[in-house]
């Protein structure tokens, strides 16, 4: 029957098959995702989805055939280098050292590890760290190098608590426990698996939870307590079963075959159930050999013993001469495929066996020969577990060492965590006081800032009223000082003036009072403009509305021909009391410019271009004087009627409202005048 050594190998296998390409392994519909996905990769031509399909059909492939799931592992790496893709590549290395790992190829296996866990520290995957320390972890224990596998695996969790992943922290608890398993530190084993398993359950990551269950029974089963064994062996199998991992649950039933040694038909019946899912992979594996030499152990078992014959059930119909030659064929097919294999222990076990049949078949020299054979390699195998021994007491020193270092760690954290918050607390007054100090330099500022806006507007109304009074005192003394002489004339020599001369004095005197008024307006007008809250409140306006505007409200001329062009009935977003006193100013000049034009005409035009909506006014009169047109661009242009004040007062009122204005003009050409809104 299966020895400790050769149970110890079966379970290093069971800790590498631990990986993620077992993890969604022989699900209920894993051939309907695979022709999914492989459909999918035959009409994909991105790169980097390619290289994700490969690596998923290789994780599906991984749990049914590992010949089919290295072939697209293999084109997953060539495809994500193809595509200098470093994180595709990185996956794709690890799904292929999963793979060769289960396949028994671990040389391999670590070469490709090592790639990928190069990789992952360079892209700053943390998860992808950890998980490459485990599989490398893994491959040093199966090699018996039990130090440095303990150094992997504490440089894992390490990892993982640091980076707050309980989960990956539970998948380092149990590797670590398979350590304390191989020291036959059992105790210490069934603390860190239950811890793992704890955490797993909780997340109802079935796969793991099963894998913490079962190193859970084989420390009950080592310490030779089959029936403790048990119970986490068939709680690991009804997970399993849950989410359909039958390649985990056929490494349990290998397992379970040693907990049942008096009962032959239950431990046949586990062979033949585990060795069921290993054939449908054509693939042979240590448990596949372990099954095929165990079922020859319980044959010769069940030869040599009448008692253990007589529990077999009726169906069982198998004679003496059957069973010996079941034994024969089983155990030298399983002894051959552990030669092929390089499996030592499980051959030392099946040569104790065949012995027995040998020798039943009278073949006393061959026998004498294969015990032989078994003795040897016990002794080398007695030697290497002294070298196990002495490994094992390094890692109990550096547990041991590291033990001592977390608890002078802790005692420094704890200091630090005390001296860091003095620091905090510190820290958090002097940012207290400096946000004081801020806040009152900026409110400061701010306070100085306003002051020196309204010295600013002071100092302006200074130059406005200084402005509005030199208007008032220019354009008002001159028209009034005539009024007033001509009365005192009209007074004191009527007869210096005739009818005639009386006429043309108070003709001029009508129209020198009436421009009285009209300055008066505008100055009036111009003035409400300076106030300080006389602000533009914008809206939407109907250009046509503003048109009906001047029509209801210009002077009217017979002989001059004024039209509106609104074709695209556009509007503008303006105030609508600043644009019209924009508009009738404009017209009031333009209709004065052409009194003495023959055939006078004068067009207002809205049209959209460029994005911008267009106001345009044409006259065929004389045009602007340079003078005139200077008050449209310059604040410092001389102010007056005769310069021209409307112009003054247009723009202000467009610089309130954002309206570019541009004029076209030349002598005997007429005017074009245009206000630009954005």
């Amino acid at each position: 029957m299966m020895g400790v050594k050769n149970f110890i190998s079966l379970f290093l296998l069971l800790i590498l098959s631990g990986t993620e390409a077992l993890v969604h392994a022989w699900q209920n519909q894993a051939q309907g995702q695979l022709d999914s996905l492989l459909l999918r990769l035959n009409h994909e031509e991105n790169d980097t989805i390619r290289v994700d399909l490969l690596n998923q059909i290789t994780r599906i492939y991984a749990g049914i055939d590992l010949i089919k799931a290295k072939e697209y592992a293999i084109a997953a790496v060539s495809q994500a280098e193809q595509a200098d893709w470093p994180i595709g590549i990185a996956t794709s290395e690890q799904y292929l050292g999963n793979v060769l790992m289960e396949s028994g190829q671990r040389q391999e296996a670590l070469s490709h590890f090592g790639k990928a866990y190069d990789l992952f520290v360079e892209l700053g995957d943390a998860e992808g760290e950890i998980s490459m320390l485990y599989n490398l972890g893994n491959i040093h224990q199966h090699e018996n190098r039990y130090t440095e596998a303990f150094d992997f695996f504490m440089k894992g969790m390490d990892l993982a608590e640091k980076n707050n992943h309980p989960s990956l922290q539970a998948k380092g608890a149990y590797l670590v426990s398979a350590i304390f398993v191989q020291q036959h530190n059992f105790e210490k084993a069934r603390v860190y698996a239950g811890n793992a398993a704890s955490i797993f359950r909780k997340e109802k990551n079935y796969t793991e939870l099963a894998n913490s269950l079962e190193i859970i029974g084989v420390s009950h089963l080592l310490e030779k307590d089959a029936e403790q064994a048990k119970k986490p062996f068939l709680e690991a199998i009804q997970y399993l079963d849950t989410i359909g991992n039958d390649f985990g649950k056929a490494k349990i039933y290998t397992q379970l075959v040693e907990c049942y040694n008096n009962e032959p038909a239950v431990q046949l019946a586990y062979i033949e159930k585990s060795q069921e899912i290993w054939e449908r992979s054509n693939l042979t594996t240590i448990y596949t050999i372990s099954n095929i030499g165990n079922r020859g152990t319980i044959y010769i078992n069940l030869y040599q013993n009448d008692s253990l014959r007589n529990k077999m059930p009726p169906r069982f119909t198998m004679s003496k001469a059957e069973l010996l030659k079941a034994a024969d064929s089983d155990l030298k097919q399983g002894i051959s495929l552990a030669k092929e294999s390089g499996n030592r222990e499980q051959l030392m076990q099946f040569y104790r066996a065949y012995y027995r049949v040998l020798e039943e078949q009278g073949r006393y020299k061959e026998a004498i020969e294969i015990l032989n054979s078994s003795h040897q390699i016990s002794d080398s195998l007695f030697s290497q577990e002294n070298k196990n021994r002495i490994a094992a007491m390094e890692s109990q020193r550096e547990i041991d060492l590291r033990d001592k270092q977390l608890a002078i760690n802790e005692l420094q954290l704890s200091n630090a965590r005390r001296t860091r918050l003095a620091l905090i607390g510190g820290a958090a007054l002097l940012f207290v006081i400096g946000g004081l100090l801020l806040y009152q330099n900026v409110q400061r500022r701010r306070t100085n800032a306003a002051l020196l806006a309204l010295n600013n507007k002071l100092d302006e109304a200074n130059k406005v009223k200084t402005r509005f009074f030199g208007i008032l005192s220019h354009d008002l003394r001159g028209p009034v000082a005539n009024l007033i002489h001509f009365l005192h004339l009209q007074k004191n020599a009527p007869d210096l003036l005739d009818d005639s001369s009386t006429e043309l004095y108070q003709q001029k005197l009508t129209d020198s009072a009436e421009n009285v008024l009209e300055t008066m307006e505008t100055v009036l007008l111009w003035s409400k403009s300076q106030m300080e809250r006389f602000t533009p409140q914008k809206k939407m306006v109907q250009v046509s509305s503003l048109f009906e505007y001047l029509r209801n409200n210009i002077p009217t001329d017979p002989a001059i021909v004024v039209s509106y062009s609104n074709p695209e009935a556009v509007s503008v977003h303006t105030d609508e009391d600043y644009l019209k006193t924009i508009l009738y100013n404009l017209t009031v000049n333009a209709l004065k410019a052409l009194k003495n034009t023959p055939d006078p005409q004068l067009e207002w035009k809205a049209v959209r271009q460029d994005n911008k909506v267009q106001l345009s006014i044409t006259d065929n009169g004389p045009g602007i004087l340079r003078e005139q047109a200077d008050a449209l661009y310059n604040k410092e242009a001389a102010i007056g009627t005769k310069s021209g004040l409307g112009l003054h007062i247009i723009r202000d009122l467009a610089d309130a409202i954002q309206c570019c204005i541009v004029l076209d003009t030349g002598q005997n050409k007429g005017t074009l005048i245009t206000l630009s809104f954005s």
